[in-house]
């Protein structure tokens, strides 16, 4: 159902050509968070051409199903952390997936999911999958976009170690794949 809901708001990140009074055309497009401008010629193709999101669609579903192995739940609702777009809960052994986040797509579901997965591992590092999280010694190297999500109000009165592991699932969070492997390691 989740991967449904996916495929169609996917929609809204395609570009749209837009016939003019004039009869002259134009496309429309929305652009995600850091992604660089497309030329005209892209956006054609792109129109022409729609990705498919086929590997990000497979990654989410390998991802469901390890969460699944290692114990774990996963529910679209708000997270109990305000402005959070996900939160693993290690004492209810729960992964939680905003509802705005499923509007935005594929790709950014599949980032959330990920990252929110790299928490659980952290998990079964500490002990178990309801152990408190624990670092796994992978790379904490963050880009500019994951330093602004960090340096939100929503991080504002974390922890040292909290920041490790939060930055550890920043800086992997695009790496799909990472967190089910993670997962797979530290989860058995």
């Amino acid at each position: 159902m989740v991967l449904a809901a996916l495929r169609q708001n996917d929609q809204q990140w395609l570009p749209r050509l837009q016939r003019m009074p004039n009869g002259k055309a134009r496309y429309t497009y929305k652009r995600r968070s850091g992604e660089p401008a497309k030329t005209l010629d892209q956006l054609k193709a792109m129109a022409n051409n729609p990705p498919t999101h086929q590997a990000q669609r497979q990654d989410i579903k390998d991802l469901l199903a390890e969460l699944e192995n290692a114990g774990a739940t996963v529910v679209i609702a708000e997270p109990k952390k305000e402005e959070a777009a996900g939160e693993w809960n290690p004492r209810r052994g729960e992964l939680r997936i905003s509802q705005s986040v499923v509007k935005q797509g594929t790709v950014e579901f599949a980032k959330v999911l990920n990252h929110e997965a790299i928490h659980t591992a952290q998990s079964c590092a500490g002990g178990s999958i309801r152990s408190r999280p624990k670092p796994l010694g992978i790379s904490r190297e963050i880009d500019r976009q994951a330093m602004r999500a960090l340096n939100k109000s929503l991080y504002g009165e974390i922890t040292t170690q909290v920041r490790i592991l939060e930055e550890e699932a920043y800086a992997n969070q695009d790496k799909l794949g990472m967190g089910r492997d993670l997962l797979m390691e530290h989860c058995i």
